[in-house]
């Protein structure tokens, strides 16, 4: 934007005319990057760029490991948990279709059938996971005050899981 008196880069500064013959234009879009941040960059690597991952609360974590979860609660958890989608919590493929119960199982195909349904029905009892019946079958959410991936999630995700204690942690 160009001012009478010189130019303006909104949020950030008022330049003067006689200053301007110092100055950088920047088009829509650029950045300022500081050189602290360019020190920074220089200075760490990214590591496994490619790969998923999954935000992992610590007053959560805390929380959890006092749950007591059984072995086999947290080989279910920690298996299922690449599935978990953004914003949803839903546990899903890649292409959407959402994890059944039977999904879960052959995930979890180092693990009895028996022990997986009785793993999934205490992850849900203890609100880590909540059952959605989706048509005839039952979907499973992941609690986002303990695992999530993104920034946000939607808000009947957050709704689902307001009353826990987990989401208390947090308010």
């Amino acid at each position: 934007m160009t001012y009478k008196r010189g130019f303006h880069i909104p949020n950030l500064t008022h330049v003067k005319e006689e200053n301007r013959r110092n100055c950088v234009e920047l088009n829509e879009g650029d950045r300022i990057i500081r050189k602290k941040s360019i020190d920074f960059l220089k200075n760490t690597d990214e590591i496994q760029k490619t790969e998923m991952y999954v935000k992992f609360f610590l007053k959560s974590a805390s929380i959890l490991a006092r749950e007591k979860l059984s072995s086999t609660e947290m080989s279910v958890c920690l298996e299922i948990l690449q599935y978990i989608r953004y914003d949803t919590g839903y546990l899903a493929y890649e292409n959407g279709t959402k994890l059944t119960l039977d999904d879960i199982k052959k995930r979890c195909d180092f693990i009895s059938n028996t022990s997986v349904v009785r793993a999934i029905d205490e992850l849900v009892d203890k609100k880590i996971l909540a059952k959605v019946k989706t048509g005839k079958e039952n979907n499973y959410l992941v609690n986002p005050y303990i695992f999530m991936r993104g920034a946000r999630v939607n808000k009947t995700l957050s709704k689902t899981f307001e009353n826990t204690k987990w989401a208390k942690l947090y308010s």
